[in-house]
């Protein structure tokens, strides 16, 4: 489970959207911290939580669990791990 950076947002002309639209991000890449790791990883994940890392922004899952948001991803899209 990762949460990912929000990258600073600049001061943008108001644009009306329709309700539920998501704006697709054109970076393929994504900085996020982890939270939590899951106990089958490899080893060397299992005392990264807190670290920063790398991923591919196209498999970074969105999940919505009883009305609460997680953000997953799995091991092998983490492209590097920053201390």
């Amino acid at each position: 489970m990762i949460e990912p950076s929000k990258p600073e947002e600049e001061e943008q002309p108001t644009v009306l959207l329709p309700e539920g639209y998501k704006l697709a991000t054109n970076e393929p890449y994504t900085l996020a911290k982890i939270i939590k790791v899951a106990e089958d990883c490899q080893q060397r994940f299992q005392t990264r939580a807190g670290l920063s890392i790398l991923v591919d922004s196209s498999m970074v899952q969105e999940v919505n669990v009883n009305n609460s948001t997680f953000y997953l991803v799995l091991e092998n899209y983490v492209l590097g791990v920053f201390e």
